[in-house]
């Protein structure tokens, strides 16, 4: 079961502002996006630009 349909949203992936999970496989585990931005070095800008081209990808697929 998906997260939308825990909620009886009635919308499609590509009509979300959000990754619709699987409840019964997705692991408890999340990256704060705030942490991530904060990292005021080299590796903290590109990681962030990997985890928004990332998602840029899954929400255009």
């Amino acid at each position: 079961m998906k997260f939308s349909e825990s909620f009886n949203m009635e919308f499609q992936q590509s009509n979300l502002d959000f990754i619709d999970i699987p409840l019964d496989t997705d692991l408890q585990f999340f990256i704060d996006p705030t942490s991530i931005r904060a990292l005021k070095t080299n590796w903290g800008g590109s990681l962030e630009k990997l985890i928004q081209d990332y998602f840029a990808d899954v929400l255009a697929s």
